[in-house]
């Protein structure tokens, strides 16, 4: 019978953080669950020793001590230490972890070879309360941990019948079990277990109780960035130890404490970075998903699926099993932008649209028409029609054709596998555009994966596109007043070499002056033979008498290549000159300053928003899941 459940949440439940560490003499699992109900959080060591004078050598106190010293960020911690070499030790870490190899845990009335108060409280049991029964998280655990829990419990409950229920295994024994599972079951690890073995039977309960959480799992693109790097990232600290080299030995109690000491750091480093969002709100997303959507759980008698989700479980698995809970989802015969399905037009008595006709036809409806269909189309609307015509296309080539190369897709159907990649690729970014056509400054990118959006920096975008126009312009007068370069250069020196008296005349300096520096700078002599020269000459001296002064008024250096126009325009000798020199002088074919790109071509042709001109826009908005953002915002 299945029941409606309240969604649990990262903020409300409770979690045991635990990892396992696993070396030739030492077996240790820490514990540590965060209880910001009370003072203190609960913190659990659980270690099996081979050294028996080393385990009988623990001292709880000054193991709490150096765990302490060697994690700042524990928050304050009750202590509990358990020796897995007693029993007692043994059956808590079975019900903490829960131990059961019924064919499906869920069923109460299923036969377990172990008692019943090691069988795990599962998530369909009507006693489950997510504040009592914590989950129990790990990061990889779902490959490692989870597997090496099974063996340690096989290898401890061998005999769940005999009057010997708890028979120790040894940490030696375990270290095997790692050992194999890294050099020959790395990627998938339960593997190694088999199927129906006793080991894969108690994983199998762990996982059907809904309550085993592994933790990397729920950041799917980073499921192989290790938990360490993680931290490091986020700032948090990170704890190493020489002890977990290759075949470490633990010989002295001090190691076993740094041992410990480095087991507690991740328990703490994992509670940490579960609190980030990408892990926390996806953790309530998918609880959120379970409580809605029963068939995630149980079949449709109300009993548990064998295949059931967790809230670990892929995002691919929840769309798989909730678009078709009960049947396998199989692929149509090829691309189609025909909806609703065929099926559901017919149950609800409609028609079936092509979503791509939809779009054109709303797009020439509502911001531009075809302009070979309305010659009244203005030049932004034909522009605009052209940008989004490219998209379209693109998508044209795609519909009815087949890109899955599945065995299930062959059963099925006989049309040829394409790839994406073979199909050539259009310019796939296309701007919101404002009533007349004119392109916004946020825009959409379509693609085969989902259509995103954002916003340029028009800003930065207009004063390149200015500057370049501004070169450009300045290029083409320079031509126009001076066809020769080497003209051009001649009437820079010329205006560079004018200084300008306090009548408002000019006179040459190369006539008049001697010398560049202020300091030595001194008239020249009159030439007989030249009345220009003299008569410039006595004109200066006349009204400057200070050769030093009348030198000052010389424009600076930096424009000496300038020239100025009789309307008072400057052209930069350096902006439009590609050679400088007065024997070779040759004007810029183009400016300096590109053109500036908005969208820049990829390899294969389609585009992306060059990263000058990418900026982050705020403003109030309704956010939802599948709803673009920049039409709330606009």
């Amino acid at each position: 019978m299945t029941t409606q459940r309240t969604p649990v949440t990262a903020s409300k439940a409770r979690f045991t953080f635990y990892d396992i560490e696993s070396l030739p003499d030492v077996f240790t699992l820490c514990a540590y669950t965060p209880r910001p109900d009370r003072a203190v959080d609960n913190l659990e060591i659980f270690f099996l020793a081979d050294d028996q004078h080393l385990s009988a050598a623990v001292d709880p106190q000054a193991l709490y001590e150096a765990v302490v010293r060697s994690n700042p960020g524990l928050p304050a911690v009750s202590v509990q230490l358990w020796n897995l070499r007693g029993e007692r030790g043994n059956l808590h870490l079975a019900e903490l972890m829960g131990l059961s190899n019924a064919d499906q845990v869920n069923d109460r009335t299923e036969i377990s070879s172990y008692p019943a108060s090691l069988r795990p409280v599962c998530d369909t049991d009507p006693e489950y309360d997510p504040l009592k029964h914590p989950f129990l998280a790990g990061y990889n655990s779902l490959n490692y941990d989870t597997t090496m829990l099974a063996l340690y419990l096989m290898e401890t409950f061998p005999a769940p019948h005999s009057g010997r229920l708890v028979q120790p295994t040894t940490a030696r024994e375990m270290r095997e079990h790692n050992d194999k599972l890294f050099n020959e079951h790395v990627e998938y690890m339960p593997g190694y277990l088999g199927w129906d073995g006793t080991a894969a039977r108690i994983r199998r309960a762990m996982m059907h109780s809904g309550r085993h959480l592994d933790v990397a799992r729920l950041n799917e693109l980073q499921t192989k960035v290790s938990l360490k790097r993680l931290l490091g990232m986020l700032g948090h600290q990170i704890k190493e130890s020489e002890k977990l080299t290759h075949d470490s030995s633990i010989a002295a109690i001090k190691d076993l404490y740094e041992l410990l000491a480095y087991n507690v750091s991740d328990c703490l480093g994992l509670a940490q970075l579960f609190q980030h969002p990408a892990y926390a709100s996806n953790f309530d997303l998918k609880a959120g998903l379970l409580a809605q959507y029963s068939e995630t759980v149980y079949a449709k008698n109300g009993s548990v699926r064998r295949d059931r989700l967790t809230i670990d479980s892929s995002s691919a698995k929840f769309v798989g099993r909730i678009l078709a809970p009960y049947t396998s989802l199989n692929d149509i015969k090829a691309v189609s932008f025909l909806y609703p399905v065929q099926e559901v037009a017919k149950e609800q008595g409609i028609f079936q649209v092509n979503v791509l006709d939809e779009c054109v036809r709303f797009f020439e409806e509502h911001v531009a028409p075809d302009p070979a269909k309305d010659p009244a189309a203005t030049p932004a609307q034909t522009k605009a029609h052209r940008q989004f015509m490219q998209v379209v296309n693109y998508y044209r080539s795609i519909e009815g054709q087949n890109f899955n190369d599945s065995e299930e897709y062959r059963d099925l159907f006989d049309l040829p596998a394409k790839s994406l990649r073979e199909l050539p690729k259009t310019p796939n970014n296309v701007p919101y555009f404002h009533p007349d056509a004119t392109p916004s400054s946020c825009f959409a990118t379509f693609s085969t994966g989902g259509i995103h959006g954002a916003e340029a920096d028009m800003t930065a975008f207009d004063t390149d596109f200015f500057e370049h126009r501004e070169q450009a312009a300045m290029i083409g007068l320079a031509r126009l007043f001076y066809p020769d370069a080497k003209d051009f250069v001649a009437e820079a020196k010329r205006q560079h070499n004018l200084l300008v008296l306090p009548d408002g005349t000019t006179v040459d300096k190369r006539l008049v002056l001697l010398g560049s520096d202020p300091k030595k700078v001194k008239y020249r002599k009159p030439r007989k033979d030249d009345q220009v020269q003299a008569e410039q000459l006595a004109r200066a001296q006349a009204q400057v008498p200070d050769p030093a002064q009348l030198l000052d008024t010389q424009r600076p250096d930096t424009e000496g290549l300038n020239v100025r126009l009789t309307d008072g325009t400057v052209l930069d000798g350096k902006t439009v000159l590609a050679v400088t020199s007065a024997a070779r002088a040759v004007y810029r074919d183009e400016p300096a300053k590109k053109a500036p790109t908005l969208f820049t071509a990829k390899a294969d042709k389609s585009t992306k928003l060059h990263p000058k001109f990418a900026r982050t826009s705020a403003g109030l908005v309704v956010h939802e899941d599948f709803t673009s953002y920049y039409p709330n915002l606009l």
